[in-house]
């Protein structure tokens, strides 16, 4: 969470980790991802960035999941707080939901939240705080980073969204 003086700014991270990885031998959050599983640097990079405050969802094997996290690779570990979805079976959406629903509930003055995906690593905090900076400066509901080539532009994550869109 971002919490500015004058001007309540109040940004978390929700980090979607509930799915079943059913297409792959092994969970989509303890592959590697050089020294790193996905979920490590997922983490890493939240709590790296300005963000002061990670929800993380969790599912499916989430006792395994969460005892196979390296605390020592995670830089802000204490910022971190994880929720299991009882619902995970029925979907990402449902997470999403879940996890919405947590901060909303327990982070009444938040304005937005960064919303991440385990299976997505190697983002950098600075986009994360790049996208924070964009959500706050320019008072949008949606902040969603853009790449640009000479052929196409394309949208992806994670994205910033207002608790307005939220509720």
């Amino acid at each position: 969470m971002i919490i500015e003086k004058g001007g309540l700014s109040l940004v978390t991270g929700l980090l979607l980790s509930a799915g079943k990885s059913e297409r792959l031998p092994k969970s989509k959050p303890l592959l590697k991802f050089g020294s790193f599983t996905f979920i490590e640097d997922a983490l890493n990079t939240l709590t790296s960035s300005t963000i002061e405050m990670v929800v993380v969802v969790l599912g499916h094997q989430w006792k395994e999941l969460k005892n196979s996290i390296n605390t020592d690779k995670i830089k802000g570990f204490n910022k971190i707080r994880f929720i299991v979805n009882p619902s995970y079976k029925e979907g990402k959406f449902r997470s999403l939901q879940f996890g919405v629903n947590y901060l909303l509930a327990n982070f009444p003055e938040m304005e937005g939240s960064v919303i991440s995906m385990v299976d997505h690593p190697g983002i950098k905090a600075e986009t994360i705080n790049s996208l924070i900076n964009a959500f706050k400066g320019d008072l949008v509901d949606v902040a969603v980073p853009v790449l640009k080539s000479k052929t196409r532009t394309k949208k992806g994550h994670p994205i910033v969204i207002s608790n307005k869109i939220m509720q």
